[in-house]
């Protein structure tokens, strides 16, 4: 407080004795010197996500978590937190630029993107600037493998096949089961894979044929035909919303919903409620990072709480928007813990982070920035999720990956006074 008189009290006299120079020195002045008063009286935290283009709606849904915790949690060691946003247009080409120009506001730390291709992009610059970043929904190891000032607060695609394939086998025991995913889509074949030999781990589970559409196809009949054929009782599909309407459909034409279809977290949202609406005997089994309603922590009590009182009672916030909170709580909770802006003191502490309870769950972090969490299983009824039961991830094993991580002991960074 006596810092800011005094701040003010210079201004003042500055001011007076400007006052006789001219408006266009004193238009400069006023401009550099509040700019420059703003930045040491706040911490800046920057938000990358697409505003606009396909991907502004899950953009806006982390923004919506953000800005959330930020209204819940508005300071980081005695400062104001204010947050500067670059829009990455959705575009692999826009988001070089865009995480080029955040880097120009000197951000203490990054939240986002959105999309695997696009953080990866991201991450080389950030990685160059060594400023910690979160990935709030972004899947693909890569970019915390790769990138060592990146860490995630959602589960990766080993994890999520890993944890899918084990419920299958074991708790459904499930004997055969089949795989239908797109051709080509390198973005689901890590899932896949692992999915296919954890599920075969436990009580003779046999994926029995794996059915590979094409992007253009209407008719999965011929697909279907195959896999009821092989008689499996489960089918693993990671496949988008609109293509599982499509499924779903051809399914009920062809009296095959005795099948249980298991689904990524990538179904978990609202576009896929409204979808199943309309195939109410469809049973699925959908993979989730929050337990909506049925969250039991404190920090998930208060958080629906809050979000009720400021929305309506009956709303439930979005997946996307509660891992958005997580990561600005743990963001913050990190450089309080580093006493520090540094960004290297700051990435150390996230690192170490150990059972941070947050909406989604009980996060730890591995040296590479993997979140450990349990993953929560869904199903659908009376329209909508509800959580039957959650696989604790097993222990993630290190990947060979093209960069390695400087090895080394913690160190500890001295508070800046």
């Amino acid at each position: 407080m006596r810092n800011i008189k005094k701040t003010a009290v210079v201004a003042l006299m500055l001011v007076v004795s400007l006052v006789f120079t001219g408006c266009t020195t004193f238009d400069n002045f006023k401009g550099e010197f509040f700019e420059k008063a703003e930045k040491e009286d706040s911490i800046i935290i920057g938000v990358l996500e697409p505003q606009s283009g396909p991907d502004a709606q899950f953009g806006k849904e982390e923004i919506q978590g953000i800005e959330f915790a930020a209204k819940m949690y508005p300071e980081v060691l005695g400062k104001k937190v204010k947050l500067v946003y670059e829009d990455t247009q959705s575009s692999i080409y826009a988001v070089e630029s865009a995480t080029k120009e955040l880097l120009e506001f000197k951000p203490v730390l990054i939240l986002g993107c959105y999309g695997d291709a696009n953080t990866l992009t991201a991450a080389k610059y950030i990685e160059e600037a060594q400023i910690p970043a979160i990935s709030i929904s972004s899947s693909n190891h890569l970019i915390t493998d790769n990138h060592h000032f990146y860490a995630s607060v959602t589960f990766n695609d080993t994890v999520q096949g890993d944890s899918l394939g084990k419920y299958v086998g074991k708790n459904l025991k499930a004997r055969k089961v089949a795989v239908f995913r797109q051709q080509d889509d390198d973005n689901t074949l890590e899932v896949t894979n692992n999915f296919i030999k954890n599920a075969e781990k436990y009580n003779g589970t046999d994926v029995v044929t794996q059915q590979y559409f094409k992007v253009e196809d209407t008719d999965y009949t011929p697909y279907l035909q195959q896999i009821l054929k092989k008689r499996a009782t489960v089918m693993f599909c990671p496949i988008g919303v609109k293509s599982a309407d499509v499924l779903f459909t051809q399914v009920e034409n062809m009296r095959m919903t005795d099948i249980t279809f298991v689904g990524t977290n990538g179904w978990y949202n609202d576009d896929f409620i409204k979808m199943m609406r309309k195939h109410p005997k469809i049973k699925v089994i959908v993979a989730s990072e929050f337990a909506g309603e049925k969250a039991d922590s404190k920090a998930a009590e208060r958080f629906l709480d809050e979000y009720r009182a400021e929305y309506g009672e009956y709303q439930v916030p979005s997946q996307r928007m509660a891992l958005a909170y997580d990561a600005y709580v743990l963001a913050i909770n990190s450089i309080e813990k580093a006493g520090t802006t540094y960004g290297k003191a700051i990435i150390d502490e996230i690192l170490a982070t150990k059972d941070f309870t947050g909406v989604t769950g009980n996060i730890s972090m591995d040296k590479n920035g993997r979140a450990s969490k349990p993953i929560i299983i869904n199903t659908f009824e009376d329209g909508k999720f509800v959580s039957i039961d959650t696989v604790k991830q097993d222990k993630q094993k290190d990947k060979k990956v093209k960069k390695t991580k400087k090895k080394g002991k913690k160190k500890k960074w001295k508070k800046k006074s």
